[in-house]
């Protein structure tokens, strides 16, 4: 996978070094940051306190190059950024990261064709693992490579159809007695999008996917419906609603009770005969999705809210069912300074092995200063609290645990170098 990441990495740039040539009067320019950020956690990985969690400090490195061609009707963007975090007292949770990406474009009159490429190599950790379904407690390292190509026509003045199709794997390193499932997910997808006035579009999307991991396959179909309306110039609503009908096999291998059998008649000793035996369990599900957002912009402010209710796999293989209501702002105080400030809450469930369900909750508060001190240099403090609750189940389960985390961030851009 790292092989593969780094032939990426050429691609991108080879890519862009062809399109670039004089002959074809392209413009394409390389911008390039780098980060140096001191970080405290009370309790990175969320462990409840019978585990006893000590605090951290931790020393993030990062760089990030970025190489863009284009001309009126296409684009291509390679980026990569690495990312070096090193902590201590604890020293295990070191980590490398690396984030490849690539999106490219070509555009006609009525037509889009697009392809999007991103590679990740990184470590799991809870302050990493937001977007992820499911709360990561433990260090555990993910190669995801994705691929996907996608079209868009414009029928005519008002309306848009878009077909997409996306390949994803992800790899876990091996690990005992902790769940991640080494996963692949292929989704095809139509959507389409309806100008009905000059205020009021309306959407619709249809997408199948087939998830397909060891002992496990779920297929599933997701219908969703909506609109955007912008009620002012400044305020937009979203809303999008329908459902999502999956179909899971899971394949276990068991022991069976055949018989018993003597294996001693003086003492007399009679040992169970057992039979290994492959059990296929289907299910079929149901369930509502939900996907909803107003935003707001102000003359010197953007706020967004937004809820979304999903069912999809997560890491160990199972399907999560889960409510998210985000609120999100950057308000600039003055030329230089600005303030960004985000509050989140989240309720996953999934089901257990005996047939329970396991329920967690998941509080975030951000917030942040950036400071421009010049054109290159900028620095940025952040504080940030997560609680994840366990208190409505029982047992091991059972507990909350929490972090209080601060971030300082210098980071230095260099001017854009146009070739």
């Amino acid at each position: 996978m790292k092989r593969f990441a780094t032939r990426l990495a050429y691609v991108g740039a080879g890519l862009g070094v062809a399109f670039a040539s004089p002959g074809f009067a392209v413009d394409w320019y390389l911008e390039a940051n780098a980060n140096v950020s001191q970080q405290f956690h009370s309790n990175i990985q969320l462990l409840p306190d019978r585990f006893n969690p000590e605090a951290v400090f931790g020393t993030d490195l990062g760089l990030t190059a970025q190489l863009v061609a284009q001309e009126p009707n296409w684009q291509v963007k390679s980026r990569v950024r690495l990312q070096n975090l090193f902590y201590t007292p604890i020293d295990h949770i070191d980590t490398q990261n690396q984030y490849l990406d690539l999106d490219a474009y070509y555009a006609t009159e009525r037509s889009r064709f697009a392809l999007s490429v991103h590679h990740t190599d990184d470590a799991l950790l809870s302050s990493q693992s937001e977007g992820v379904v499911g709360i990561v407690v433990t260090r555990v390292q993910r190669s995801e490579t994705t691929l996907a190509p996608s079209w868009a026509y414009v029928l005519d003045e008002r309306t848009r159809l878009t077909l997409g199709y996306a390949y994803q794997t992800s790899d876990y390193e091996a690990r005992q007695n902790v769940g991640y499932v080494d996963a692949t997910v292929h989704t095809a997808s139509i959507g389409l999008e309806h100008q009905l006035t000059e205020r009021l579009a309306l959407t619709g999307h249809l997408a199948y996917n087939a998830y397909r991991a060891s002992q496990r396959t779920i297929d599933y179909v997701n219908v969703m419906a909506g609109f955007q309306y912008a009620l002012t110039e400044t305020l937009d609503l979203n809303v999008s609603g329908g459902g999502q009908y999956s179909d899971s096999e899971t394949n276990l291998q068991t022991l069976r009770l055949a018989g018993f059998q003597i294996v001693s008649l003086d003492p007399l000793q009679i040992a169970p005969v057992v039979v290994p035996e492959k059990v296929t369990f289907k299910d079929q599900q149901f369930g509502p999705l939900v996907t909803a957002s107003a935003r707001k912009r102000f003359e010197t402010s953007d706020w967004e809210l937004v809820y979304r209710h999903q069912i999809s796999p997560a890491i160990n293989g199972a399907l999560f069912e889960s409510d998210r209501v985000t609120l999100s702002g950057r308000q600039r105080l003055t030329e230089r300074l600005s303030a960004n400030l985000k509050l989140s809450y989240s309720e996953y469930t999934r089901p257990h092995l005996n047939g329970e369900t396991i329920q967690q909750s998941y509080y975030l508060l951000n917030g942040e200063l950036s400071y421009a001190l010049t054109e290159q240099w900028h620095l940025s403090a952040s504080y940030q609290y997560v609680l994840r609750d366990l208190s409505k189940n029982a047992g091991t389960f059972a507990g909350n645990q929490d972090d209080h985390a601060v971030f300082v961030t210098l980071r230095y851009s260099f001017d854009p170098f146009y070739f």
